[in-house]
């Protein structure tokens, strides 16, 4: 069946794709409605919105699945092959596509809903699995998992092995994060960032090596440490990967198809001049010298000498967080930058939402209940333990 709606310019508003989203999400809710928008939907588009909701509510039925699409300048809405077409334009792109390869994700949820979600997850290049057992968590690898309330075997496993839990469901819990159903577009952007951020207090590494059994045996060691480890096996492609990515660590092999290891750890130093300092630690087969590296490591690996390589290279960052309500005094200011100075400290002022990575030795300076005093002698702790002053 074929519907066809037309506008007049007085009906005409602008309207988010999150508006529409809560629209679609209150159908899922209350008539168990399964929702598909497409990933070319606009964020903001203009059209008359009052009667695309008004003509959708008359036709839906409880099961329903409803399509919505934008199309040449038309939304296209299909409930079960009867097609509502209204005239629009776009206001702002589509959301634009994350990065999100390193995240695999599992879903407990019945077969139709995963289809509906599945598609969303692959737009931003994140992978979404469908958990049918247990066994299904150590296959794929997953370190997130989205479930209901009722899956107390999978919230039992999940906490024994570490994985992040997501309950599917409009509840509050202290132990865990939920999210509503059902995933549609801005609600999927969201959580893969959160699942990224909450992914990235875990030092990042990048491994350039063309040979399969070193990349193998280092992404191995690495993991086991809690490191999240990302491969190139080219040179172009590890380029290609940093500039894309945030990465704590490199490793970098000196003979490297397509673009040779030293041309990659020049470029890689070029683009950090503009960025931070990442430490690089060269690959090699002899003990050769290349310029601007932080260590080497010869092959084949030595799991002694890559632990205290790292141990090495990630003691000697440190990244502060200065965390203010109110201005320091000048005189606090000027003291505690000319010692980052001095000792080459990344810092961050008033900027709570950072997060610390744990691999670090990290310093938390605040105003609160902290008196000047305490930090004129700062620099006695700066050899210290990993954590080295927490000013809270």
């Amino acid at each position: 069946m074929f519907f066809s709606s037309s506008s007049t310019e007085s009906q005409i508003q602008n309207v988010t794709l999150s508006q529409i989203e809560k629209f679609f999400t209150k159908l899922y809710e209350e008539h168990n409605i399964f929702i598909d928008i497409s990933t070319s939907f606009p964020t903001v588009i203009g059209f008359d919105y009052e009667s695309f909701k008004s003509k959708i509510m008359n036709i839906v039925s409880p099961n329903d699945t409803v399509l919505l699409d934008y199309q040449n300048d038309f939304v296209i809405v299909n409930i079960n092959g009867n097609i509502i077409k209204f005239g629009a334009t776009q206001i702002q792109d589509p959301i634009e596509p994350l990065s999100m390869s390193h995240l695999n994700i599992g879903i407990i949820t019945s077969k139709k809903e995963f289809e509906h979600t599945k598609k969303y997850f692959q737009y931003h290049k994140a992978n979404l699995f469908l958990v049918e057992d247990i066994s299904d968590l150590v296959v794929y690898d997953i370190k997130y998992l989205l479930m209901p309330l009722d899956k107390e075997q999978y919230l039992k496993f999940a906490r024994e092995n570490n994985i992040h839990t997501m309950f599917l469901s409009r509840v509050t819990t202290k132990d865990f994060s939920y999210v509503a159903m059902p995933l549609l577009p801005t609600k999927v952007m969201e959580l893969l960032k959160y699942l990224d951020e909450y992914a990235n207090d875990k030092a990042k590494v990048l491994i350039i090596e063309d040979n399969p059994t070193i990349r193998w045996v280092l992404t191995q060691y690495l993991q086991k440490q809690d490191f999240i480890v990302h491969t190139a096996n080219n040179g172009q492609d590890g380029l290609d990967m940093f500039r894309r990515d945030n990465f704590n660590l490199i490793f970098v092999d000196v003979t490297l198809p397509i673009v040779d290891g030293y041309e990659t750890i020049e470029q890689i130093i070029s683009i950090m001049q503009k960025s931070k300092k990442v430490p690089i630690i060269a690959l090699t087969d002899t003990q050769q010298t290349v310029s601007g590296v932080d260590g080497y490591l010869q092959k084949p690996i030595d799991e002694g000498e890559l632990n205290l390589l790292l141990n090495t290279i990630l003691q000697k960052q440190i990244h502060v967080i200065i965390n203010t309500k109110k201005l320091f005094k000048m005189v606090f200011i000027k003291k505690v930058l000319a010692l980052f100075d001095v000792y080459n400290i990344t810092y961050y002022y008033n900027s709570s939402n950072i997060r610390l990575n744990n691999r670090y030795r990290n310093i938390i300076v605040s105003d609160e209940e902290i008196e000047f005093d305490q930090i004129v002698d700062i620099t006695d702790v700066f050899e210290g333990s990993r954590t080295l002053v927490k000013i809270i």
